[in-house]
C-alpha cells in the first residue's frame, strides 16, 4: 500500500497536478522557521496545504500560530539576503488546540520558495511537546 501511494504521488508530481508532501517541521519544541522548499520555474505552485499536529504531554499548550512564508527573489534557499513575506497566518482555534491538529490552505499565492514558521507557541514544556508540520503544494 505504501508503494502504491508513493507511485501515485510521483505520477501527480510529474503531471504537474500536485507535489508530494514534505515534513518541514519534524519534532520542533520551540518557535522558528522550517527549512525552505524551492520549486523549479516550471513547477511554481499557487496552492499550498499545511497540516500541523503535535503531542501535548501535560495538556499545557494554549496557543499556536503557524505562518506560511514565501519568496520570489533570485536568492537561493540558504542565502541570508533572501526576502521572505507572510503569505498567510493561522492561529489555532480552541477546538484545534483540543484536537492537537489543524489543516489550512493558502491559494492564489505563486512563489518559488516556501517555508513554515511557528511564530507563537504558548504553554509548551520545551522537551516532550513536539510539533510537526506537513506541507503540500499544487497548481490549478
Amino acid at each position: 500500500m505504501k508503494k502504491l501511494f508513493l507511485v501515485l504521488m510521483c505520477i501527480l508530481a510529474l503531471t504537474g497536478a500536485a507535489f508530494a508532501g514534505d515534513l518541514l517541521i519534524n519534532g520542533a519544541v520551540a518557535t522558528g522557521e522550517s527549512w525552505p522548499v524551492q520549486f523549479n520555474a516550471n513547477e511554481i505552485p499557487d496552492k499550498h496545504t499545511i497540516s500541523c499536529y503535535y503531542t501535548d504531554a501535560n495538556s499545557s499548550v494554549s496557543a499556536v500560530t503557524i505562518d506560511v512564508e514565501g519568496a520570489n527573489d533570485p536568492y537561493t534557499t540558504t542565502n541570508a539576503n533572501a526576502h521572505w513575506y507572510q503569505l498567510a497566518s493561522h492561529e489555532f482555534t480552541g477546538p484545534e488546540i483540543t484536537a492537537m491538529k489543524a489543516m489550512f490552505h493558502v491559494v492564489d499565492r505563486p512563489v518559488s520558495r516556501v517555508r513554515i514558521n511557528i511564530t507563537v507557541l504558548t504553554g509548551e514544556d520545551g522537551s516532550t511537546d513536539k510539533f510537526y508540520v506537513l506541507y503540500n503544494a499544487g497548481r490549478k
